[in-house]
Order: structure tokens, then sequence, then C-alpha cells
């Protein structure tokens, strides 16, 4: 077999395969064989049917056959000798399958660059700094008064800022569409809730029945109504008007606040808004830090695994909705929204993958490569099972991923399992590979809770500070971003600590020392923002005060803590 491989564009490669006339031939005689002592014709006794004959009734399939098995035989060997990495399916195409020249055949790849950290100016990110000020704390206030308050009904005409009781139809050339009509819809007026011109129409209109024509944004969601004429059929049944609620112990009960007067209550909003503004200054320089990271290492990265990165973030945004591929047109999250999310995934998991590398820890990249199948498979399989065994009820379904979702916990021991296999197959030191793992985690779990808060899912308890936010399937009042939070500690925080470690020869040296300082930081960080994230609907919170996510990472912290402090074996 002789290889040559040629490039094309960008991460583009052209594999040239040429197979031996006599590797061809071996195969043909050899399937032929078998088929005469099976085959059956009219005039010749059984296993003695004569080549010739048999060649042209069968030659045409074996010779079928043979081709593709030599292809699938030889690509493999072709592209592990040329230490190819390929990143695509192959597109391949025969050049010459004569049966007696030499089979040749050409494969078009795209392969993963060759990557090599700059990390010299990375640092140079932007460290932010928030300053509270006077007029902010009075706003929190009055937002605060605002979203406890009750709406109360007025007899006169709606205005900026009411909120107003309707039911609606909406039509397209006289024909309705889907998501088209509504009873007994509350809409703030001002709230931008509603396509342009909508909530405009309803101000300075009284209770009453009439009609408004809209136009649907040219970006909207859904390509078959962007830029379309719409007319609406308004009921406007009631205008209601906000009555601020009271500083009082009714209000200081609602948030929880040990308080007594007005002035207690300005202290301790001043006190909130700091602790959380500190959180989105961490979070604001995390998100500068890598992408500063990303603008120092600037690499191209093949398409073929970007548009399936862009591909999953779609399956996966239907699937939460309770939707799939087969029932969403594909207007509905369309997969141009998700490709440069993708492509920014993809770039970090390369980058990252080459840190380890980089952080000197002993174990062959190739290791890193092949191990990166075996994660998907153990987090995806162990975190169906988990979430099976701790979240789900009676009627959970494994094979049914369109119901429920993954469970981390789960998928850790999933990926604590195919460590200890893949290390004992491949023969590398376990705990020196866990470590090469532990240092590339952060940035996975940095990815998932990033897609966590885009998709508005796994989000907050309701909160009163300033950046909270509304998520539109978490009610009308403002939550805390706490997928944020567990990016902010379980990312960046936790990837920084882990590099500064990894750069000590001493620590490098106590194997298993980086994957307990991995589980210890993971496991104090999920621990804490469990007090503010929104529990189970179907768990809610269980003994001692404690959230189902808290209890499960209590044995990760431990686990963590004999990790870090048991006595360890120098490597050598």
């Amino acid at each position: 077999m002789k290889v040559s491989i040629k490039k094309l564009k960008d991460l583009e490669r052209k594999v040239l395969v040429t197979i031996p006339v006599n590797e061809y031939e071996l195969k043909f005689s050899t399937k032929l064989k078998n088929i005469k002592t099976k085959a059956k014709v009219d005039g010749f006794r059984k296993g003695n049917v004569p080549n010739d004959v048999l060649e042209q009734k069968y030659g045409a399939s074996i010779h079928n056959e043979v081709i593709n098995e030599l292809i699938q035989e030889t690509y493999p060997k072709a592209i592990s000798e040329n230490n190819i990495r390929p990143a695509s399916s192959p597109q391949v195409s025969i050049d010459s399958e004569d049966p007696k020249k030499p089979l040749t055949y050409s494969a078009i790849i795209e392969v993963f660059p060759e990557i090599k950290p700059k990390l010299s100016r990375w640092t140079n990110y932007e460290e932010f700094e928030i300053e509270i000020e006077e007029n902010d704390i009075n706003l929190a206030i009055d937002d605060i008064k605002k979203r406890y308050g009750d709406w109360n009904d007025v007899q006169r005409e709606a205005r900026l800022d009411d909120q107003v009781v309707i039911d609606f139809i909406g039509k397209i050339d006289g024909k309705e569409f889907e998501g088209n009509t509504a009873n007994d819809f509350k809409l703030v007026l001002g709230s931008k809730s509603m396509i342009p011109g909508f909530e405009d129409s309803i101000v300075g209109k009284k209770p009453s029945k009439f009609s408004i024509e809209c136009t649907f944004p040219e970006d909207y969601f859904k390509k078959d109504l962007a830029g379309v004429k719409a007319e609406f059929e308004i009921n406007l049944k009631n205008v209601q008007q906000m009555k601020e609620a009271n500083i009082d112990k009714d209000l200081f009960d609602k948030l929880q606040m040990e308080i007594k007067d007005k002035s207690e209550f300005k202290n301790e909003i001043t006190s909130r808004m700091k602790n959380e503004v500190a959180t989105q200054e961490k979070e604001l320089t995390k998100e500068s830090m890598y992408e500063t990271l990303l603008k120092t290492n600037n690499f191209k990265i093949p398409n073929a695994t970007v548009n399936e990165q862009a591909d999953l973030m779609r399956k996966d945004a239907l699937m939460r909705i309770g939707h799939s591929e087969d029932n969403a047109g594909d207007d509905l999250f369309p997969i141009e929204s998700f490709m440069e999310k993708a492509e920014k995934r993809v770039k970090l998991d390369l980058l990252f993958a080459e840190l380890v590398n980089h952080f000197d820890i002993k174990v062959e990249k190739q290791h890193i490569d092949d191990f990166l199948v075996w994660a998907v498979f153990a987090t995806v399989l162990g975190g169906r099972i988990g979430y099976g065994a701790f979240y789900s009820g009676d009627n959970f379904n494994f094979l049914q991923i369109w119901q429920g979702g993954l469970s981390f916990h789960g998928g850790l021991i999933g990926v604590i399992v195919a460590v200890i296999i893949f290390a004992k197959v491949r023969k590398i030191p376990f705990w020196q590979f866990s470590d090469a793992i532990a240092c590339a985690a952060p940035i996975g779990l940095f990815s998932v809770r990033v897609a966590n808060f885009i998709n508005g899912e796994l989000y907050g308890r309701v909160t009163n500070v300033p950046w909270g936010i509304v998520f539109p399937a978490g009610g009308p009042e403002p939550r805390h971003p706490s997928q944020l939070y567990e990016a902010l500690l379980e990312g960046a925080v936790l990837f920084i600590l882990l590099y500064i470690l990894s750069r000590n020869k001493k620590i490098r040296a106590r194997p298993g020392l980086l994957t307990g300082t991995f589980m210890l930081g993971y496991a104090a960080a999920r621990v804490l923002v469990e007090f503010v994230r929104q529990p189970d609907g179907h768990l809610g919170v269980l003994a001692f005060g404690l959230t189902m996510g808290q209890w499960l990472t209590i044995p990760v912290l431990l686990f963590g803590l004999y990790l870090v402090f048991r006595p360890h074996k120098t490597a050598s």
C-alpha cells in the first residue's frame, strides 16, 4: 500500500491510497471459492460450477464487496501511519478500480489543527471594577418596591408602565398562525416583550375591543414570520396601576431580612449589592480572561467539528422545550444561531486539550485525544443513569432522552470509571492521567454552565439584586444567574488555580493531588452556589435544609479532601 497526503485549503487534506493488484486478487479469489461451495446453478452440480460461470453471475457483486473491504481496511492504516488526526468523515472517491490494475482511491477529510499555546500575552485581560453609587442603591430599592407591589384596577386609559389584561387573536392575510392567540394575557406596557408596535398601540386605550397592525422583525426567530405584517384583534379587559410595596416588616419578611427599620433596610441592600457586584466583577473578568486567551491563540478549526457541535447545541435546545428534530421546523432554533457559540466552544476545547500538555504532566497527547470519545460516552451514559437514580421519578425511561437531562454527579462517576478502564487498557499511570483530565475539566464545566445560562435553565432563586434576571421558564420575578456563578467558580477560578498548581514541579510529583484539588474546588463551589440555585421542583429542599445537589456533592468533597491531604508517593 502506498499513501500520499496532499494539502488542500485550510485544514482539508486529500489522502491518496494505492493498493497492489495481488491484494485485490487474493480477496476476490477467496470470495469466489466460498461461493463455489454453496452456489446452485442450473446444469451444474453443487460445488462443480466453473469459475467463469460464477464470475459472470456473481463477479460484479464480489468486485464491489472487495473494493469496499479494501477501503475500510486500508484507510485507518493510512491515517494512522501518517499521524493524521481526522476531524470529519472521509469523502471517498475511487480513481481506478480496474481489477487488472492497482486500486486507487482518494479520501478528502478535515484534520485537527496543530496548536502551540501562547501564554505570554494571555494575562493582558481586563480586570473589571464596578462602583456602586448612591443612585444605584436608590434604583434598587425602587425596583424592589415595584416588584413586591400590587396591581390595582383603574378606570382610565392605559399608560406606559401600566399592566393590561387582554385577549388577542392574530391573523396574517386573514389566516391564523401558530401562537397567535392568548386569553387573560397580562402585559406590562413598555416591557418590550411583544413585537414592535404591539404595546404602543394599546397605550392611550380604555377597556374596549379594537384591531391593530404590527410587523414582525426581520430577525424574528421564526423565519416564516420574519418581516411579515399581521393584524391583531384585541380585547382590552383591564387597566392596572402599580401600587408600590411599603418598606415595612411585611416586606422584610418577604426578603428574609432580619432588620427593623428603613435605615437598616438600606444598609442591607447596600451590603447585598456589594456582594453581588463582587461576583459580577469576577464573572466579567473571567469572560475577559477567556476572550484574551482565545485572541492570543488564533488558529483555524475544522468546519465539520463546528457543525457537529452546533447541531448538538440545537438538539439540546429543542429537547429542553419538548421538541425533537423530527417535529421542529428549521425556523425553530435555526442552526445558524448556534454557530458562533459552537466555534468558540470547539476552539476552547482544542486549546485546553493542548494546555494539558503544556502543564508538563507525563501523559502522551495521543492518550488525551483518544480519551475524548470515552469521556463523551461515559458522561452521557453516567449522566443519564445518575439522573434516573437521583432526580427522576418512577416513570423515568433511560432511552427517552427528550425527558429529563443529565446528572453531573452521574457523569462524574461515569468519567472516573472510564479513566480507570482507559488507564488500565493503555497501561498508563492512573493518577497522572487523572490529573491531566482534571486540569482540562474546568473549561468543560465553564462551557456547560454558560450553555445552561443561554438556554435559561438551572436558574437561581428569586432575588432583588439589580442584576437579577427574568428567565422565561422561571416566572416573572428576577432570579440569581446561578449558572454564571458556577461558570465563574467551577470554570475560571478552578482552571486558574489548577494552572498555577500544575506549573509547580513538587505538586506534579505528587500524583492525584491535582485531581483532589479539582474535586475539592468543584465541591466547594457547587455547595455554595446551591444556596442561591433554585432546587428541583419535585424534590425541593431535603434534610438539614440541603438540596439534592449538595447532598450528592458531599462525597465528592470528602474524597477531594482525602486526595489532597493523604500521604503521597513521589512520582518516578
